[in-house]
């Protein structure tokens, strides 16, 4: 590479998660090891995009419509890239199969009815409860959603063994570490003290594991994890923090 992969970092974890910035020129995998720890920058960028309008007071009379204006601005900053893995993990579990085949549903570009259903659901949720947060004004909670979901898949990443066929996922994997882990969940835990309370992000540590563990579990059935993982990770996440504001 021309630059240290640790100068190029932060961009290159924008890049990847968003469309907000070009991709550098000489990106290899060795970049995109190095941008897992900034993982929650980039979803700083989409919360600040996202929130900006609602923030400004546009449609401030109808909540709701705010709600989906951040849902919406958050899609089109991420391209719906982590929806997709909600998509395809949806279809997969939902299938009941297990190895070769759960993974053959999993790696399926055409969606199903399991998939469509979870994108109807979550779409649906977060959007409510993204307008409930504009309604109460909760900038901070709208903006800590996108960052908290995407410190989880580093936390995820660190637990797990990728698919022998992953290659997104075996990056994120190989860029994660248990203190890197440490360090997010303990960062978590005390801005979600801050935002809402120390019991609330007691809370939500709590359910969050769960769910990890969740996701882990399933994974098993694939033989390891896979990008689509951790963009069912950071969809979910990021609808329990908003979850938060009720």
């Amino acid at each position: 590479m021309l630059f240290p992969a640790r100068l190029l970092a932060p961009w290159a974890a924008l890049a990847l998660l968003t469309r907000l910035v070009p991709h550098p020129p000489d990106m290899d995998e060795k970049g995109l090891v190095a941008a897992v720890p900034w993982y929650p920058l980039a979803g700083l960028a989409v919360g600040f995009c996202a929130v900006l309008l609602p923030w400004a007071g546009v449609a401030s009379a109808y909540p709701q419509v705010q709600g989906w204006m951040y849902v919406l601005i958050s899609l089109w900053a991420t391209r719906g890239l982590h929806w997709d893995g909600l998509a395809d993990v949806a279809d997969a579990w939902g299938s009941g199969r297990q190895g070769a085949e759960f993974c053959s549903i999993l790696k399926d570009s055409r969606i199903g009815a399991f998939g469509a259903l979870a994108l109807i659901a979550g779409l649906a949720v977060q959007s409510l409860l993204a307008g409930i947060a504009c309604a109460a004004e909760r900038w901070d909670a709208l903006l800590l959603a996108p960052v908290a979901g995407r410190a989880a898949a580093p936390v995820l990443a660190a637990t797990c063994l990728p698919h022998p066929d992953s290659k997104l996922g075996r990056l994120v994997i190989r860029g994660s570490s248990i203190m890197l882990a440490l360090v997010l969940v303990c960062s978590f835990v005390a801005i979600c003290s801050f935002v809402f309370s120390l019991a609330k992000a007691l809370a939500l540590t709590a359910g969050l594991t769960i769910i990890l563990y969740g996701l882990q579990q399933i994974a098993r059935r694939a033989g390891g994890m896979s990008g689509d993982f951790f963009g069912t990770t950071i969809v979910l996440t990021e609808t329990v923090v908003l979850a938060a504001c009720l």
